[in-house]
C-alpha cells in the first residue's frame, strides 16, 4: 500500500481523538461518575500521600514492622522527600492531602512531570508536523492510563517511565556526554521502578560492555547509595524484610497475567500463572538477544513492568508511552504501510483512549488489557511466523 494520508499514524490520532472526546462527552453526560469506570475511585493521590506521610511520621522508614507498604527503593524516597520537606510545618494531626497548600504541592508534583515529560516527547517525537508535536502529549496526559490511574494514585511511576524515557531516546546518540546521562537516567529508573533495570540487556545485546558495566555501576550506585539517608547496612536488611512481608500480602492486579490466572482457574491459577510468567520472560529475553531491536522489543521489554508482577496495576501502563513513540517514529519513515501496521496503530490508541464502557476489578478498565495483551500476542505471533520461515529456508 502507497503511502496516503489514512496512514497509520493518522489513523491513531484520529482513534485516539475521537476516545478522549467520547470521555469527555460520557464525564459529562454521567455527571462525573464514570469518573469511578476510569479508575480506582476517589484514593486522594493515596501513592503519593501515603509515602509523604511515612516520611514526616517515621524515624525508620523501613524498619516499622507494622507497616509493609513502604517498598519504593530509597531513591524514590529520596526524590519525594523533597515534597515532604516542604510539609514539616504542618501539625501531624492535620490532613496535609486536603489543605490547599497541599492539594497545590501535588499540582507542582505533576507539572514538572508533565513539563519535563511534553519535553522529551518534543526531542523524541520524529514528525515533521508541528500539530502533531502539539496533539501527542495532550493524548498522552489525558489517557486513562496517565489521568485516570496514575495522577489519580500520584504513584511515581511517571518520574520512572520518564527517566527510561530519557535513557532510551539517548542511548545510540552521537554525542558521548548524552549516552552517559542516558546510562545514568536508566539506572535512575531502576532506582524509583527496580523492573526499569530489564532495559539494560539492551545494552548487553549490541554488545557494548564497557557501556554495560558502567550501567550496572550506576544502577547499584542509585540503588544502594540512597539508603545512607535512610539506615545505611540496617535498612537494606529492613528493605528486604518490608518487601518480603509486601510480597506475603498476595496481591493480584487485574492486569496482572497471574492476577488473571487466579481469576480464571481458582487456586490453580497460582501455578499455571508463575509457569506463564517464566515462559514470558524467557521469550522476551530471546526476542532482545534474536532480532535487530526496533519498537517491538521496546514493547516486549515494556510488557515487564506492565503483565508480569502481580501488583502492577493499570499506572504501570503509563512505560507503554515509549513503544507508542518509537512505533510512530518508524511509521514515518515507511514508504509503505502493512495491514498489522493499521491494527497496531488502533491498539495503541485504544491503551491510550478506549471508552471505558466495561469495567472489572478496582476500575480496571478490560479494553485497556485487552487492547495490550492483544498487541503483545500479535507481536508474538509475528516473529514466530518469521522465525518459522527462516527455519524452512535453512
Amino acid at each position: 500500500m502507497k503511502k496516503s494520508r489514512m496512514n497509520p499514524e493518522s489513523l491513531f490520532y484520529i482513534v485516539s481523538i475521537t476516545g478522549i472526546v467520547i470521555m469527555f462527552g460520557m464525564l459529562m453526560i454521567s455527571k462525573g461518575k464514570v469518573m469511578y469506570v476510569m479508575g480506582y475511585g476517589e484514593s486522594l493521590s493515596c501513592d503519593f500521600w501515603n509515602h509523604i506521610r511515612r516520611l514526616l511520621q517515621y524515624d525508620d522508614l523501613y524498619g516499622n514492622l507494622k507497616d509493609a507498604d513502604a517498598i519504593f527503593p530509597p531513591l524514590a524516597y529520596c526524590f519525594l522527600q523533597l515534597f515532604a520537606q516542604c510539609l514539616r510545618h504542618f501539625d501531624s494531626s492535620v490532613d496535609i492531602a486536603t489543605t490547599g497548600y497541599g492539594i497545590l504541592l501535588f499540582c507542582m508534583y505533576l507539572i514538572i512531570f508533565a513539563a519535563l515529560f511534553i519535553m522529551v516527547l518534543n526531542y523524541s517525537y520524529g514528525s515533521k508536523s508541528k500539530v502533531r508535536h502539539m496533539i501527542l502529549p495532550f493524548i498522552f496526559l489525558f489517557s486513562y492510563p496517565f489521568w485516570g490511574c496514575a495522577f489519580e494514585r500520584g504513584n511515581p511511576v511517571i518520574y520512572a517511565m520518564l527517566f527510561l524515557f530519557i535513557g532510551l531516546m539517548g542511548r545510540n546518540h552521537t554525542n558521548k556526554i548524552i549516552r552517559e546521562i542516558a546510562m545514568i537516567c536508566v539506572a535512575f529508573a531502576a532506582g524509583f521502578k527496580l523492573y526499569s533495570a530489564l532495559f539494560g540487556l539492551l545494552w548487553i545485546k549490541e554488545r557494548k560492555y564497557k557501556d554495560t558495566l558502567r550501567l550496572l555501576l550506576y544502577g547499584v550506585l542509585a540503588f544502594f547509595a540512597p539508603f545512607v539517608f535512610f539506615g545505611g547496612i540496617n535498612g537494606i536488611i529492613d528493605y528486604i524484610g518490608t518487601f518480603t512481608r509486601y510480597m506475603t500480602k498476595e496481591m493480584y492486579s487485574q492486569t496482572s497475567i497471574l492476577g488473571n490466572c487466579i481469576t480464571l482457574f481458582g487456586e490453580h491459577g497460582k501455578n499455571i500463572g508463575r509457569a506463564m510468567v517464566c515462559l514470558w520472560i524467557l521469550w522476551v529475553v530471546f526476542k532482545v538477544f534474536s532480532t535487530r531491536g526496533g519498537w517491538k522489543t521496546i514493547a516486549l521489554l515494556t510488557s515487564t513492568h506492565t503483565i508480569l508482577l502481580a501488583e502492577s496495576y493499570v499506572y504501570t501502563y503509563v512505560f507503554i508511552a515509549i513503544p507508542c513513540v518509537l512505533f510512530l517514529n518508524e511509521i514515518n519513515k515507511q514508504e509503505k504501510y502493512r495491514t498489522m501496521d493499521y491494527v497496531y496503530a488502533v491498539l495503541f490508541a485504544g491503551v491510550f483512549t478506549i471508552p471505558p464502557f466495561v469495567n472489572i476489578q478496582s476500575g480496571v478498565l478490560v479494553g485497556i488489557y485487552v487492547c495490550w495483551i492483544g498487541m503483545l500476542v500479535l507481536i508474538s505471533l509475528e516473529e514466530i511466523v518469521k522465525i518459522m520461515k527462516r527455519g524452512r529456508r535453512q
